[in-house]
């Protein structure tokens, strides 16, 4: 494995109260987050846009469309395009498309799903998989097949969370990552989704290793490590790998 860089700010000055959302797109990283406005030292919860290409940023902008968001973003691409999804300031879930050229402008993804938290997103068997906290705190996914939205179902398996879920394929796998409401509170588990039916869930089961957060986890994954990160209970950054 290489060696870290050591961590430096992004250029701009851009803040934010919030966790970044990232994603690669035609070879450039897009980082995006809820900005914090400088002028009244207050929330102003627009959402920006930070591209790197890999020599130099262009600077933070907002990202058309005037969306506004109190939770984190998330961003994947599917079918070459970028799809930023994000919690309204009315809690329901929205989507902003970029197809290489511009924005589509700001959408409620279809079926009227509600959600305290900011969304998981990950593409699996052709399909883009949309995930939430709902608001009885219960896990549900939207899945955008070709060009049409199932709609909103509870994913199997009758967890609980406080937090937003993390999705990320893996190893032939879907797989959704959670904070859980147990007993101890703040254990990360995982729900894996294998190809066929829809409704092949393995059930939730603890992530091995003892681990607690008191936030929702984030998850990523290469070809060959899945790496799962989380804030520790004593705000420590903590990662976790598996290989197949």
């Amino acid at each position: 494995m290489g060696s870290w860089t050591g961590w430096s700010e992004v250029p701009g000055n851009r803040l934010t109260l919030g966790g970044p959302g990232a994603t690669v797109f035609n070879n450039e990283l897009y980082l995006f987050v809820e900005g914090k406005n400088d002028l009244v030292q207050g929330i102003n919860n627009r959402i920006y846009l930070n591209r790197f290409n890999g020599v130099s940023w262009s600077g933070w902008s907002e990202v058309p469309g005037g969306g506004l968001t109190p939770s984190e973003p998330e961003a994947v691409v599917f079918k070459n395009a970028l799809y930023l999804f994000v919690r309204g300031t009315n809690s329901r879930i929205y989507l902003n498309r970029f197809n290489g050229v511009s924005w589509s402008g700001w959408s409620e993804v279809p079926g009227g799903g509600l959600t305290l938290s900011g969304p998981g997103a990950a593409v699996f068997q052709n399909a883009l998989y949309l995930a939430v906290q709902g608001t009885d705190n219960r896990i549900y996914d939207n899945l955008l097949v070709v060009s049409n939205w199932t709609g909103w179902m509870e994913v199997l398996g009758g967890g609980l969370i406080p937090s937003g879920p993390a999705a990320v394929a893996f190893n032939n796998q879907l797989r959704y990552f959670v904070r859980g409401t147990g007993t101890p509170n703040n254990r990360i588990y995982q729900n894996r989704l294998s190809p066929g039916p829809e409704d092949d869930w393995s059930g939730w089961s603890e992530v091995a290793g003892n681990g607690l957060t008191p936030s929702g986890p984030g998850a990523t994954a290469t070809a060959s490590t899945l790496y799962l990160v989380v804030r520790g209970n004593d705000n420590g950054i903590y990662l976790l790998n598996q290989t197949p």
